[in-house]
């Protein structure tokens, strides 16, 4: 902004009570009447909060691509679960492992409370050929949805969920992050989950 130039600025600042924040800093020059510089006009924002998600899910993306060194699948399934949950703050967090020979996904491993939730609707079961769930899995796309029952052909139309998002995991299965709220993910998450997918 000295040199006269407007700027757009995502900074790491230490407020006086001593913690570390994001913020966006944002600035144009302003300029008197002969054209000298006599300031700058500009804003603040604060963005520590998407700074966060977005580090825990760059830390998500770098840990689901070293998963392939954990000593079995089981563990390589736990390990995903837990970094999930960790990441999305959301403790609905289930894994189902792709059966080529039944062509359906198969429960795999699950947060306790996602098993609590699924319990309210019949259980944490497969997710046969002909459903949603198994379609993106095939795709390979990841897709949140603000409402899961809203959705057509879910594979489990009982379970109370609201939000809900699915992270295809190459040939292996399918991940997904749930909660009973219904447009519990919000623009930061849907900028997330576009990064993981990327």
């Amino acid at each position: 902004a000295t040199e006269g130039e407007p700027y757009d600025l995502e900074l790491r600042i230490i407020t006086a009570n001593d913690e570390t924040k994001w913020v966006r800093a944002q600035g144009q020059p302003w300029f008197d009447t002969g054209g000298d510089l006599v300031g700058i006009r500009g804003t603040f924002h604060d963005i520590h909060k998407r700074k966060e998600r977005e580090q825990r899910l760059e830390s998500l993306s770098e840990s689901i691509r070293t998963l392939t060194v954990a000593k079995t699948t089981n563990a390589v399934a736990e390990q995903t679960v837990e970094i999930s949950e960790e990441v999305f703050g959301q403790s609905v967090t289930a894994l189902w492992r792709y059966n080529e020979e039944n062509e359906r996904l198969v429960p795999w491993t699950a947060t306790d409370e996602a098993a609590e939730t699924a319990a309210k609707g019949g259980g944490i079961g497969p997710m046969d050929s002909e459903s949603m769930e198994m379609d993106l899995f095939h795709a390979g796309e990841s897709v949140m949805f603000d409402d899961y029952q809203s959705v057509e052909n879910i594979s489990h139309p009982n379970v109370p969920l609201g939000g809900i998002l699915f992270f295809p995991l190459g040939e292996y299965g399918l991940l997904s992050i749930g909660s009973p709220h219904v447009g519990a993910f919000d623009q930061t998450e849907r900028n997330l989950l576009s990064i993981l997918a990327d």
